[in-house]
C-alpha cells in the first residue's frame, strides 16, 4: 500500500522514487506503473502480477525478485539486475534491458517482443517458450562454451513471425 501510495505521489507530483527499498516486500498485483525508480532494490521482492509498465529503473536491483504474470512492457531496465528471477509469463514488451544481468533467469513464456537486449548476459537462463520476436540481441552472452542450453531451444528469436503453440 505504501509503494502505491508513493507511485500515486510520483504520477500527481512528479516526485521520484530513487532508491527506494522494497527487498523482499509482497507486492502481488501492486500498481507501480511509470514510476522512476532509479537504482531500486527490489531484490527477492514478490511482483506477482504487478503493473510496473513504463518504470525506470536504471541500474536496478532485483535479484531473486518474483516478477511472475507482471506487466513490464516498455520499462527502462538498463544495467538491472535479475539474476536468479523468476517471470515465468512476465511481459517485457518493447523493454530496455541493455547491459541487463539475467543470469539463471526464470523466464518461461515471458514475452519480450521487440525488447532491446544489447549485451545481455542470459547465461543458465530459461527461456523456454518465450517470444522473443524483434529483439535485439545484439552482443549478448548466451551460451557458455560449448554448451547450448536446452532451454533455448523453444524460444522465437527472429525465426518466424508466430512463435509455435
Amino acid at each position: 500500500e505504501l509503494v502505491e501510495a508513493a507511485a500515486e505521489m510520483h504520477a500527481r507530483l512528479g516526485v521520484p522514487m530513487d532508491g527506494i527499498d522494497i527487498r523482499a516486500k509482497n507486492l502481488v498485483g501492486a500498481n507501480i506503473a511509470n514510476v522512476r525508480m532509479h537504482n531500486v532494490s527490489a531484490r527477492n521482492a514478490d511482483l506477482r502480477n504487478a503493473n510496473l509498465s513504463g518504470i525506470y529503473a536504471f541500474e536496478g536491483d532485483f535479484n531473486g525478485a518474483n516478477l511472475s504474470g507482471t506487466n513490464l512492457t516498455g520499462a527502462y531496465l538498463e544495467k538491472s539486475i535479475l539474476f536468479s528471477a523468476n517471470g515465468i509469463k512476465a511481459i517485457f514488451i518493447n523493454a530496455k534491458l541493455t547491459d541487463a544481468i539475467l543470469n539463471a533467469a526464470n523466464l518461461p513464456g515471458a514475452d519480450i517482443t521487440n525488447a532491446i537486449m544489447l549485451g545481455v548476459n542470459l547465461l543458465r537462463a530459461d527461456l523456454s517458450g518465450a517470444r522473443l520476436n524483434g529483439a535485439n540481441l545484439g552482443k549478448s552472452q548466451m551460451f557458455s562454451g560449448k554448451n547450448y542450453p536446452k532451454t533455448f531451444k523453444c524460444a522465437c528469436l527472429y525465426i518466424s513471425r508466430r512463435c509455435p503453440k
